[in-house]
């Protein structure tokens, strides 16, 4: 009931802001005081079918919607506008946005290319791997199809130090998914890939029919040919800041290298996984320079456009631009986009003065343990991947 009236006050408050002007207002002011901004946005998967849990997904629909609206209203451009819009320090006349997407989701072939083919606006990629060579998904998108899809009402994670967990409703599928993705990140690759196979095991999964779920080497070729920017999200989706040095610079070079040679391209842009504040640090930063990147993407909301190797970039899910189903509302997603929410709610300040939760300092290290995840309800983002 609660969460209802939430949503009829935002509505009933971006209708106002929208047909009152203040919207208009905002907009014009930033203009005036040179305030716009470049908006990297970043998605994680495009899709109908696609379990919605820890809040990765959102309907074919609902993005076109979002690129339409870009479309027409702003201007959408690419990684490469972006960075040389920065670098020159160059004065926005409106803001600009930049259109990301994370993993290696199907559905980013099936769904998104026609969408990029219609609206011919720039987005980039940033693919992993492993999944391509191994045509299995990526660990927590493999977790997420095995307990949607098991007939088994529990799973037992009792040896890695969690739970024997109910798996009879959403609810209890949630908390399950969210504590043993949380968990896999300060794994070592092998073990991890040795978790999912236990969790395959008890739950009476055939891995073989996940292959399906994930983008092909030829799909990824296709969606390069049509002008979508492939970047490095590396090797097999690790937590970076927490593996020894050589296995970092290993995910991190050698990815490029791989797609170099297999899209025969140049690959610019890195993508650290799960993105927030505790996922990278300053010798991860450093390695990705010394790859020869130009630029790299977080979801860290306390960075800035600053530095190309901490490109802030928005998490955004359908609650950014929906407030009920898959019904597109424009009034919500111009208030978000515009940062009149932000201003409104003084998100920004939260935004840079939150307690994130710090699990690594600068070293490479793998002793630490961590069963926390941090939802930020306000900028839509959950470093859960």
């Amino acid at each position: 009931m609660a969460n209802q009236i939430i949503k009829v006050l935002k509505y009933t408050i971006s209708i106002l802001c929208y047909y009152c002007g203040f919207i208009y207002l905002f907009k014009k002011g930033k203009k005036l005081l040179g305030l716009n901004q470049i908006k990297i946005m970043a998605y994680h998967n495009i899709s109908d079918v696609f379990p919605n849990y820890l809040n990765l997904s959102q309907s074919p629909a609902l993005f076109e919607a979002q690129i339409k609206y870009l479309q027409e209203k702003y201007e959408i451009i690419s990684l490469y506008q972006a960075l040389s819009l920065i670098e020159n320090r160059t004065k926005l006349d409106s803001d600009k946005f930049v259109i990301t997407l994370d993993d290696n989701y199907k559905e980013y072939y099936t769904e998104v290319l026609p969408i990029k083919k219609r609206y011919n606006v720039d987005m980039t990629l940033f693919v992993s791997i492993d999944p391509l060579s191994g045509n299995e998904p990526l660990f927590v998108e493999s977790v997420i199809y095995s307990i949607e899809d098991t007939k088994s009402n529990k799973l037992d994670m009792r040896k890695y130090d969690l739970d024997l967990y109910s798996l009879n409703n959403q609810e209890e599928k949630q908390k399950a998914i969210y504590e043993i993705n949380e968990y896999s990140k300060i794994l070592p690759r092998k073990e991890r890939k040795d978790l999912l196979y236990d969790i395959y095991k008890q739950l009476n999964i055939d891995k073989n029919t996940l292959r399906n779920t994930t983008l092909t080497w030829n799909e990824l070729i296709e969606m390069k040919n049509n002008g979508i920017n492939i970047g490095s999200h590396t090797i097999s989706h690790p937590f970076l800041s927490l593996m020894p040095y050589e296995e970092a610079e290993y995910e991190i070079k050698e990815s490029k290298i791989i797609l170099e040679k297999k899209l025969n391209t140049n690959i610019d842009f890195f993508a650290y996984p799960f993105g927030n504040k505790s996922s990278y640090n300053e010798k991860v930063i450093d390695i990705v320079n010394d790859a020869g990147y130009l630029g790299a993407c977080v979801l860290n909301q306390q960075e800035t456009l600053k530095n190309p190797f901490r490109l802030k970039r928005i998490n955004i899910n359908s609650t950014t631009c929906s407030l009920w189903g898959n019904k597109f509302n424009k009034y919500v997603f111009e208030m978000n986009i515009s940062g009149f929410f932000d201003l409104l709610f003084f998100r920004f300040l939260r935004n840079h003065g939150k307690d994130m939760p710090i699990i690594c300092d600068n070293s490479l290290s793998r002793n630490v343990s961590f069963r926390r995840t941090y939802f930020d309800e306000d900028d839509n983002s959950m470093t859960v991947y």
